[in-house]
């Protein structure tokens, strides 16, 4: 039983492992998105002052088109991330299933070492009645 605590243990680290990863890949993504919001604004911003002002006009469409180039920039990085998290979302799956496994086989043996254990307790006890009865009864 001591091999399975251990695995058992090697098995919740790797698990953890993976749910940090993951965390870690979701608050890039949580970054990008913050990003994509951020230039979302400025363009609409920017999209006003060049309406009211006939100088900002003439240099809009050259901004607006590095914006939509950075959005779209972010947008393959969103992309190839959720591919990532994808993957690292089933490496916690597996990691879990893993774990589980060597958990029920752990719990397992200890539920046979205790049935084991409490067989021999009551062949004890039954022991003692026979001798006690034999003893009356003799």
């Amino acid at each position: 039983m001591k091999a399975l605590n251990t695995l058992v243990r090697l098995y919740k680290q790797r698990l953890d492992e993976a749910r940090s990863h993951l965390v870690a890949l979701e608050k890039r993504r949580a970054g990008f998105l913050a990003a994509r919001d951020r230039i979302d604004e400025t363009l609409a911003a920017e999209r006003k002052a060049a309406a009211a002002s006939i100088e900002a006009g003439r240099t809009f469409a050259a901004y607006a088109r590095r914006v939509t180039a950075a959005r779209a920039d972010i947008d393959d990085d969103l992309a190839a991330l959720a591919v990532e998290i994808e993957r690292a979302a089933d490496a916690v799956a597996a990691a879990f299933r893993n774990l589980k496994k060597y958990e029920i086989t752990l719990e397992r043996r200890i539920a046979r070492a205790r049935a084991a254990e409490a067989r021999v307790d009551q062949a004890q006890l039954d022991e003692v009645g026979i001798t006690r009865f034999r003893r009356r009864e003799g």
